[in-house]
């Protein structure tokens, strides 16, 4: 199995949600035989949103480029943005990356 990195959520709430449910998921889809392999590389919100309200695009996608890079260092192989604020830089940080993406997922290509 794959394993999976997760940027965000951009709270705890979110955040737990999300690992609660792809541990859930992966262990209904694999009759109980395995849980994911999963590391999650948290937000800093109001850091996010500050670039957000003040329209430093550039500061949130170094940001999330950063995030990106740490996932991918520690050996995610699908890597997902989990907050809708994160996919306003969303283009930008395809270009930045040697992940491409489809579904909403950034995937390793090498």
């Amino acid at each position: 199995m794959k394993k999976i990195g997760l940027i965000g959520g951009t709270g705890p709430e979110s955040t737990l949600m999300y690992y609660k449910e792809l541990n859930k998921r992966i262990d209904e889809l694999s009759k109980g035989s395995a849980m994911p392999d999963l590391a999650i590389e948290s937000v800093n919100f109001r850091k996010a949103w500050r670039f957000e309200e003040e329209e430093r695009y550039d500061l949130l996608t170094d940001y999330f480029e950063e995030k990106l890079n740490l996932l991918h260092k520690g050996g995610a192989e699908i890597i997902a943005l989990t907050a809708v604020t994160m996919h306003v830089v969303y283009e930008e940080l395809t270009k930045r990356v040697s992940f491409h993406y489809g579904n909403g997922l950034y995937e390793e290509t090498s």
